[in-house]
């Protein structure tokens, strides 16, 4: 940071504005084609109304569609060979009770976050603000940003469980967080070895940590990840799955979360929040950069082939009962989260573990890779899907699960 610029020469300093610039160019232009970076893309959304609580948004739309199960629960209640004959006449109430359910329980608790590259942070004399390009971010004029005095300069959600329910909507959409995952860069991949580890456990910043066939991943994908100084030390957790996959296949079905809270306290949740700052930019020259982004925790991603994944600019208050399931799976949310937006190839993205996202089947067979650094605290760690790593163990607080049972017994014994 500029904070500590007197340590580096000239030289120095000028690599490091070089580094924040090319991971900063990287969110910015996240979905702009490479050679054609300064051209306006088109808005999906009137960015000017963002954040937002998503029942502010959809309040006075149809955004509840039709779905599979409905319709299955109407023929079903038609069917009189089914057990769900027994709903014949109720099916009005069904269905209101199904859109009451999602709408006016679960719409207050999302919100649908401003897309990063759209987001900056403004130096001015009261300090650091939060600068949206409403009308897009093409060549940055300053006359195209807007200044939201109301936004924190972190984007941190804060759920609950710890800020309550505010009778100021803009206060709530502070305190609630503004940005849900970032491209912050781009990775290459290694050669691949059908290598196959999950939530591997191994010190953030310290190679040696990783078991010998696993530490080719560590300085072209690991190092590349914008963690904090304050993370290198503590445990983080390493997914790389490399495999053939059919036409169709996917790891994961539906939308989920990350990290769901169904066993996580008030004081790990506090823990767990992932954060997201924006690099600090001249109040005129919206291209002269005064620091880098920064980030804690999350989780970070990538994959060799493009559009393996959606994600979203939405963040889920995942400690509401019933919003999420044990897993992480939300897809009673997708009508409440707006536009997905595809990850391309060897994107590097940092997502909180709050953010919906998907894995989308594959159009055609052919072999990819996948590469997932957890640095999030996490609560619990399943040992029947889950790497263990003979070098590093667990940390004490968190506990194994074993199966679909919960064990206070530790990774240590």
């Amino acid at each position: 940071s500029l904070a500590r610029s007197h340590h580096y020469s000239w030289k120095d300093l000028a690599e490091l504005r070089d580094e924040w610039k090319n991971s900063i160019n990287a969110r910015i232009f996240q979905n702009a084609p490479q050679d054609d970076k300064n051209k306006k893309r088109p808005i999906r959304r009137r960015i000017s109304d963002l954040p937002a609580l998503s029942c502010d948004i959809y309040k006075k739309q149809t955004v509840y569609g039709w779905r599979k199960e409905t319709r299955t629960v109407m023929v079903g209640a038609r069917d009189t060979k089914s057990p769900l004959h027994a709903l014949r006449g109720l099916e009005d109430t069904i269905v209101r009770n199904i859109f009451s359910y999602i709408g006016d329980d679960f719409a207050e608790h999302v919100t649908l976050t401003i897309p990063a590259c759209y987001v900056s942070c403004v130096n001015t004399k009261g300090g650091g603000k939060i600068g949206r390009y409403s009308r897009g971010r093409c060549i940055p004029y300053k006359y195209d940003r807007d200044i939201v005095d109301e936004l924190p300069v972190t984007s941190r959600l804060s759920s609950s469980l710890t800020i309550g329910r505010s009778d100021d909507a803009e206060q709530a959409r502070g305190a609630e967080g503004f940005v849900s995952f970032a491209v912050c860069g781009l990775v290459e991949f290694p050669k691949p070895t059908n290598l196959h580890v999950t939530m591997l456990p191994f010190i953030i910043g310290k190679k040696s940590s990783l078991p010998m066939h696993v530490q080719h991943y560590y300085d072209c994908v690991v190092e590349k990840c914008p963690y904090s100084e304050e993370e290198a030390g503590k445990i983080g957790y390493l997914t790389v799955h490399e495999s053939f996959v059919e036409a169709g296949g996917r790891r994961d079905e539906g939308l989920r979360i990350q990290d769901p809270a169904s066993f996580c306290t008030q004081q790990q949740q506090q823990q767990q929040q992932a954060a997201f700052s924006p690099a600090l930019e001249h109040v005129e020259r919206c291209d002269l950069l005064l620091g880098p982004d920064m980030y804690e925790g999350g989780t970070y991603m990538a994959s060799s082939v493009s559009d393996a994944y959606e994600v979203w600019d939405a963040l889920v208050d995942k400690t509401v009962p019933g919003i999420v399931d044990e897993h992480g799976g939300c897809e009673q949310l997708r009508n409440l989260i707006g536009p997905a937006t595809r990850v391309k190839a060897n994107q590097l993205v940092w997502m909180t573990d709050c953010t919906p996202h998907m894995e989308v089947p594959r159009q055609k067979s052919g072999y990819r890779q996948f590469c997932r650094l957890v640095v999030t605290n996490i609560s619990h760690w399943f040992a029947d899907r889950s790497t263990p790593n003979p070098l590093v163990c667990l940390p004490e607080d968190v506990i194994v699960v074993y199966g679909n049972n919960t064990s206070p017994d530790d990774y240590n014994s």
